[in-house]
């Protein structure tokens, strides 16, 4: 049984400062409805900005989007313009929470069964957001882009802060009890949730694999493995987003890959060399030093930005084992290098170079 990719994150949407701005994390964004045009693949007008935002460009990369409404909404919130527009007039207050954007991982068996994929997350938003708390979803599915994961098959939800009340909006509550909209509580419940849903769509198509919302720490499995440092470090540095933790991870790791290469190839040089002068066998050695010293380095210097987790002591350890044991072939080598040298007849040149 093979385990899947899972995530479900959740991040808050709010004013930023200045009209129509919008901040979600840690990033600032033009505008909520701008947003909404973005993640859709459509063309919106944003009242607040006086401003068209058209991304219809973009619609090669989503599959579809729709919005899910409660049964006592009004016809108009339908629409996605008209729906954006009205939550940016009603959130006036400096600051104020505008809604929440879902961003759902979905395995890729299920992804790219388009009927399999819609069935999925309708079932879920409808149940977990859209019934529960009273609010309006909007949905876009998304293929994964050209240059990552040909696996990355997601879908982004984004959901109102307010719910309707008849005809219009809810007066907004002062605080988030747990098990409310965006509390911490719910936030659990909401992965568990979208875990088991999969699950059953996995089965349903009749896939061996499972995913899981646990952390690798709550499964008691190891901490994440070099392969997948690796894997987030090129994602990092095809957004430009590169660290020198980043560069240190993934240049060690092909110097892992090249030392075992440059030992195999010195075995190699040690085996030709046999009944023949021993130049061939020394300018290999030489080369071999030179790479390795240009690109291996001695000592892993602890690194100036650290992963929370605290997994890099482990992983410094194994790759200074590796050189270590590196060290020691090369040192038998030299020393295997030295008795052949004795037993054979040399002629030196004018700088004392066997040749």
């Amino acid at each position: 049984m093979g385990e899947g990719h899972f995530r479900l994150s959740l991040q808050k949407l709010h004013r930023a400062g200045g009209r129509g701005r919008l901040q979600q994390g840690a990033r600032v964004c033009h505008s909520l409805v701008a947003m909404a045009a973005y993640r859709s693949g459509s063309r919106l007008h944003d009242l607040e900005v006086g401003e068209i935002e058209d991304y219809r460009r973009r619609q090669r990369g989503v599959v579809d989007a729709e919005i899910l409404l409660p049964e006592t909404a009004p016809a108009w919130a339908c629409d996605r313009e008209k729906l954006w527009n009205a939550v940016a007039q009603v959130e006036k207050r400096r600051g104020a929470v505008l809604g929440y954007e879902f961003v759902l991982s979905l395995p890729h068996e299920i992804g790219e069964n388009s009927d399999a994929s819609r069935d999925l997350v309708r079932g879920w938003v409808k149940t977990n957001l859209v019934d529960r708390h009273g609010v309006a979803a909007d949905v876009a599915w998304h293929r994964p882009g050209h240059e990552g994961d040909d696996r990355n098959w997601h879908c982004h939800v984004m959901v109102s802060d307010r719910k309707f009340a008849g005809q219009a909006w809810a007066t907004k509550q002062g605080s988030r009890a747990d098990g409310e909209l965006g509390s911490t509580g719910e936030l659990r419940r909401w992965r568990l949730s979208w875990a088991e849903s999969c699950n059953q769509a996995l089965v349903k198509i009749g896939s061996p694999t499972r995913v899981d919302h646990r952390s690798r720490r709550d499964r008691g499995l190891p901490a994440e493995t070099a392969q997948l440092r690796e894997g987030k470090a090129r994602h990092m540095a095809r957004r430009g987003v590169e660290s020198d933790r980043d560069r240190q991870v993934t240049a060690r790791l092909r110097a892992i890959r090249l030392g075992s290469s440059l030992s195999a190839l010195t075995s190699a040089l040690v085996s030709e060399s046999q009944g023949q002068p021993l130049a061939e066998y020394r300018v290999g050695q030489d080369i071999a030093r030179t790479i390795a010293a240009a690109i291996i380095p001695k000592k892993i210097e602890p690194p100036n930005t650290v992963f929370r987790g605290g997994h890099e002591p482990d992983e410094r350890a194994m790759v200074n084992a590796r050189l270590e044991q590196r060290r020691r072939d090369d040192l038998a080598r030299r020393q295997a290098a030295r008795g052949l040298r004795a037993k054979k007849p040399t002629t030196h040149g004018p700088r004392g170079r066997v040749r």
